[in-house]
């Protein structure tokens, strides 16, 4: 009875151990020898396998979504590679709405460059009306060419000159500049010429033009442009009774423009001022200002629009993005009510306003 007790008591023993035996996570088969436990789980320790490549896992491992690689595997097909080199990116990841980069690819390869010089352009910069992307910190430090407004460096404009009156002018501008009193003559005929083709009439015996300087032309204008005017028209004429009928007479108009700027600038400039000449000829007065310049800087538009040279795009790129309320705005109130009207549909408004 003892002996049959013992024996009742050792298979007891040996259901208990047959019971606790652990079990492959992965073959689930009853594990005999050495096994491995990874979050208490248990497998031989053969089975604990990659799940990309199939071959046990040794050392350490990465897991995602309950399933377990080698750590290079993972990298090598799941890993975040950079969009520009396709490398994997183990630290900084910049994220941008091109893609997502190794810092050194995106600052080097991807983001826009500084126009000036040549550094990543990170967080805000400045954008010029001919697209120039720069810090902002060069629109203090750098000088800006008085015709085309560009910034003046090595890179943007292989440099520039500095005139006497404070002025700057990039090396482009400089090189095709007006040298002398002639041209400016023969560019005011020229001009008169072609505005009479758009239908606007001088009486031209009338007018006469100077170059100047920027100190000279605050002078006569007596500083009531803006520090951006290039041209003042000065028109004197006194009135007299003829057979019943008002005439003037002793009539001068004189247009002051800055010297030394490229001939399509030039062209743009006197037909600003001859349409100023056109308004005193035709005693058109007390027009607000923004009506006045805003006219004027659509005449020099109407006069420069069908030119395709490289100049001549930039004058009308000036003209169309100028940011000032009077000119800028002015400008293009009238473009958008007489753009698509006939010359004389603003003649007729400009008379009878």
């Amino acid at each position: 009875m003892i002996r049959l007790f013992k024996y009742i008591i050792l298979f007891s023993l040996l259901l208990n151990i047959n019971l606790l035996a652990q079990v492959c996570n992965f073959c689930n088969k009853k594990i005999t020898s050495n096994y491995i436990t990874v979050d208490g789980l248990d497998f031989h320790p053969n089975h604990f396998i990659c799940n990309s490549c199939g071959k046990s896992i040794e050392g350490s491992f990465t897991k995602d979504n309950n399933k377990y690689f080698h750590t290079k595997c993972y990298e090598d097909n799941y890993g975040l590679r950079c969009d520009y080199c396709k490398k994997l990116i183990k630290g900084q990841v910049i994220d941008s709405e091109d893609g997502k980069f190794h810092k050194t690819c995106f600052n080097n390869h991807v983001v826009e460059k500084c126009a000036v010089c040549d550094k990543p352009l990170v967080g805000h910069y400045i954008v010029d009306v001919h697209n120039m992307k720069y810090h902002e910190g060069h629109k203090n430090d750098l000088p800006t060419c008085s015709n085309c407004n560009r910034i003046i460096s090595s890179k943007t404009t292989n440099g520039g000159v500095e005139l006497e009156d404070e002025r700057s002018l990039c090396t482009s501008c400089f090189q095709s500049r007006i040298k002398s009193k002639n041209e400016y003559e023969t560019l005011l005929s020229k001009t008169i010429y072609n505005l009479s083709l758009l239908g606007l009439k001088f009486n031209s015996s009338t007018i006469l033009v100077e170059p100047v300087n920027k100190r000279r032309l605050a002078e006569v204008s007596q500083n009531s442009v803006n520090t951006n005017t290039k041209g003042f028209c000065q028109s004197s004429y006194k009135y007299r009774e003829k057979n019943g009928i008002r005439e003037k007479f002793d009539e001068v108009h004189k247009i002051y423009i800055l010297d030394r700027l490229p001939e399509q600038s030039t062209e743009s400039i006197l037909a600003h001022e001859l349409m100023h000449v056109w308004m005193h000829q035709n005693d058109i007065n007390n027009l607000p200002s923004n009506i006045v310049e805003g006219s004027c800087n659509f005449i020099s538009y109407l006069y420069m629009k069908d030119r395709f040279d490289n100049p001549s795009k930039e004058v009308l790129m000036l003209l169309e993005n100028d940011p000032d309320k009077i000119y800028g705005d002015g400008f293009r109130e009238i473009r958008r009510r007489f753009g698509s009207k006939t010359l004389n549909d603003l003649l007729r408004f400009l008379t009878n306003y």
